[in-house]
């Protein structure tokens, strides 16, 4: 059940190295592509999460339950209030999650670490020897 919804995790696409992958042994800088991969399966949609990244997803839900729950308060002032308060930090939160990922980004660009491919090729490469 769970390879139908993570399809490519039973492969261990997203660890790069070690045994059963092509580069037997691990390096420092394999951290930073494992914590790259991480990232993107929750981000960005890609092969590793079958073109369905998981934040997005969850903050859509919050945000349809939000919205139903406004639609439905029939003018209740608590659940307005609770209905805007679950808007709010949904939408807070996807700025803040992707805020944070821009900075790691440029943080793992200005060590020297990733190249920047340009948005048709890819955000960023780990530069691994």
């Amino acid at each position: 059940m769970v390879s139908f919804f993570l399809p490519n995790l039973s492969q261990g696409a997203l660890v790069p190295c070690g045994p059963g992958t092509e580069k037997e042994t691990c390096e420092f800088c394999d951290f930073f592509v494992l914590f790259d991969n991480i990232v993107d399966f929750l981000l960005v949609p890609n092969n590793l999460n079958g073109g369905a990244p998981i934040v997005p997803l969850i903050a859509i839900v919050m945000i349809m339950i939000g919205g139903a729950m406004l639609y439905f308060s029939a003018e209740d002032p608590g659940m307005i209030q609770r209905a805007k308060s679950l808007l709010t930090y949904a939408i807070v939160g996807l700025i803040l999650i992707y805020g944070a990922w821009l900075i790691v980004n440029l943080f793992i660009a200005a060590i020297g670490l990733s190249d920047w491919k340009g948005l048709e090729g890819g955000w960023w490469q780990i530069n691994c020897p």
